[in-house]
């Protein structure tokens, strides 16, 4: 047992020496020190989410604006369009045109865009471009503010403020701006707002209506004067509701051609108009009384297309009735043209083409085009889905099996058929 102990004492001695041996090293500063220190980690890189919506800016496809995160342009959605108009149109005409728009939509498509249907008076106009313009400023689509840094001397109202200037002038305030207007005008002092233009032609009793199509805002709709027709005292001031559905249409088929438009870039073509890459050329959207006359046609053959009771007897022509009105207007115009080309065909009679333009003449393209192929919606069902993978040379070769010289030459020779023999690939509705 003595043994034992005084081995433990001598191991315990020596421990001691041992551990006051290596703290005395570790106290001599002239000894290297093999202990590494970590690093400290750099700060991981903010995640900036600027608009909120979340999704950080470096994977947003519109970092500047809350409600838009990927780019689903051409994409069909569940919900319909958004509709704004103003407060003046009676409730009847609302309704209807509501009515059928989602009918349009049901049956070609709803794509998401929003309509601005304006009315002849001056305050519910003003009202209705506080909304638009709240709306442009939130999501960055105006051309002089996309949401990320404001122009010099510049805040959010004063922006929205030129905004109502832009769609009201005169009757909207311009002390926002120094600047004569460089926004969107050189002459501001005489500048009329897109709106005003809408309620002007209003009050004069005119149709008017422009698309809104702009992809690098994912921007798709139209802007209306306001409808009549509906309302039994206003259908017996004007419009027809069949003469307005199809007006709603006139937009509507275009701005479907807009969204599956695949370019971003625009140039300048032969007659001076300005033109999408890929979007093909103009007579394709031109073009679209046929089409437009045929569905709504067909539409209220089906049933799926009603009119009011009072407006039941403006139907008063068949398609091959209509179609041969306009082969009246084309052989007009084509005596003084003989060498068109549907693909150089604008609004206006414009050099190289005279005073041909796309509006008969593409109409009856168009009609020549779905008989060949046996399907009247051919352009909405099967042509323009294809342009954004294809481009539009490609898709319209593919679906109709010709290109731009071989139509022209084809339908030339249609044109020089007797008008029997023209009607008979109209179909007869």
């Amino acid at each position: 047992m003595k043994r034992l102990s005084f081995s433990l004492l001598t191991i315990a001695i020596l421990s001691f020496i041992i551990v006051h041996s290596c703290s005395s090293e570790e106290d001599d500063t002239s000894a290297p020190n093999l202990v590494q220190t970590p690093e400290p980690e750099p700060p991981a890189p903010t995640q900036l989410d600027t608009d909120g919506d979340g999704v950080i800016d470096s994977e947003d496809y519109k970092p500047y604006n809350p409600f838009l995160t990927y780019d689903d342009w051409g994409e069909s959605k569940d919900e319909y369009s958004e509709l704004f108009y103003t407060s003046d149109i009676s409730e009847l005409d609302i309704e209807g045109m509501i009515r059928d728009f989602r009918m349009i939509e049901d049956n070609l498509g709803k794509f998401g865009g929003e309509f601005y249907f304006i009315g002849a008076d001056i305050e519910a106009a003003l009202e209705l471009s506080k909304t638009y313009c709240t709306r442009k400023v939130e999501r960055g689509q105006l051309y002089y503010y996309d949401g990320s840094s404001l122009p010099d001397g510049y805040t959010l109202e004063k922006i929205h403020s030129a905004c109502m200037s832009e769609m009201m002038a005169p009757h909207a305030p311009t002390d926002w701006t120094d600047t004569n207007g460089t926004f969107f005008t050189n002459d501001l002092a005489n500048h009329v707002g897109i709106f005003e233009r809408y309620r002007r032609a209003k009050v004069e009793g005119a149709f008017a209506g422009g698309g809104i199509a702009n992809r690098n805002w994912n921007l798709r709709g139209a802007y209306y004067t306001s409808p009549q027709g509906y309302d039994p005292l206003t259908y017996k001031e004007g419009t027809p509701t069949w003469a307005y559905s199809k007006f709603l249409l006139i937009e509507f088929v275009p701005y479907i051609y807009a969204i599956y438009n695949d370019s971003r870039e625009t140039f300048v073509d032969v007659t001076g108009n300005t033109k999408r890459l890929g979007g093909g050329p103009d007579w394709i959207s031109g073009g679209r009384n046929f089409f437009l006359n045929y569905i709504l046609r067909k539409w209220h053959n089906e049933g799926i297309y009603t009119l009011p009771s009072w407006a039941s007897n403006t139907i008063t022509e068949s398609l091959r009735e209509y179609m041969s009105s306009v082969m009246s207007e084309v052989q007009e115009q084509y005596v003084t043209c003989p060498n068109f080309r549907l693909e150089d065909l604008f609004s206006s009679g414009v050099p190289p083409n005279g005073s041909c333009t796309y509006y008969q003449i593409g109409a009856w393209a168009h009609a020549y085009l779905s008989h060949k192929v046996g399907n009247p919606s051919v352009f909405t069902e099967v042509l323009m889905p294809k342009v954004n993978e294809l481009g539009f040379d490609n898709a319209f070769q593919e679906t109709f099996g010709l290109d731009f010289d071989q139509l022209n030459s084809e339908f030339k020779d249609f044109l020089s058929l007797p008008l029997e023999q023209q009607l008979e690939i109209i179909p007869d509705i």
